[in-house]
């Protein structure tokens, strides 16, 4: 990739006095990889003094795209699904939007009394978070949300013990938190509160709304997947919770 600074003047440091860089920063290449052919690399807008620069999430994305494009990963490498993990971990959310009383509270404790019980995390939210309006980024939890609770169950070998506590507590603090739909965090991915169906080889918008409401909310959802089938109109990167072709862009019969 050409430098964008070539031909402008070195500036001796940068702000706050650090030496600028000779030049272009290597990128690490991972392990498992072979560089991509030549001519085959992605240009990517340059970070500074480019006309094409990009916003940074956008620039981060693009970024992102010319790693993948410039290394060939080995595809046996990435089809490994063996772990040298010893505890394993399962993960649930919810989002809290009336305070939970005192007395509640007394009856949600017990369930930390045993061998076999995990643990909970309150996120904070509020401030800067409830400004942002629901609608202007994917993730839309924040208007009168107070804070969201990572559920969390942790084994070793046999897991059932722990998933059974998990599920059961998970069912219990159903009254306490957000309804039509139950939200949840999508980065606590949660396969139990819906899975995708491949209908004719294409991911099923509908079955994808059972989980994607949750996460997103359905307004956003439905922008995903409007995206999903500009980008991937074959369905081709699929998994249990992607977003797949909104209605209106599958084929008439």
């Amino acid at each position: 990739m050409a430098n964008p600074r070539a031909g402008s003047p070195r500036r001796a440091h940068h702000q706050g006095g650090h030496p600028e860089p000779a030049g272009p920063v290597p990128v690490p290449v991972p392990r498992h990889v072979q560089p991509a052919p030549p001519g085959d690399e992605l240009p990517v807008p340059g970070a500074r003094h480019d006309a094409r620069r990009l916003p940074g999430d956008d620039l981060a994305a693009v970024h992102a795209l010319h790693q993948l494009r410039q290394y060939r990963p080995d595809t046996g490498a990435l089809l490994n699904r063996t772990t040298n993990l010893s505890t394993f971990t399962k993960n649930k959310s919810d989002y809290v939007k009336q305070a939970i009383t005192r007395e509640s509270w007394q009856k949600i404790f017990p369930w930390f009394n045993g061998p076999s019980a995990g643990l909970i995390i309150l996120e904070p939210h509020g401030g800067q978070v409830s400004r942002i309006a629901d609608g202007d980024t994917p993730y839309p939890h924040r208007s009168g949300v107070l804070y969201n609770i990572q559920h969390i169950a942790f084994w070793s070998g046999d897991g059932t013990a722990a998933t059974t506590w998990i599920n059961g507590f998970y069912s219990f603090m159903g009254q306490f938190v957000t309804k039509n739909p139950r939200a949840a965090y999508v980065n606590y991915r949660d396969l139990d509160i819906g899975q995708n169906a491949v209908v004719g080889g294409v991911t099923s918008y509908d079955s994808g709304r059972v989980w994607g409401d949750k996460y997103f909310g359905a307004a956003n959802f439905k922008r995903l997947a409007i995206t999903k089938g500009k980008l991937d109109p074959d369905d081709y990167f699929r998994n249990e919770q992607r977003a797949s072709r909104h209605l209106s862009q599958l084929p008439s019969k």
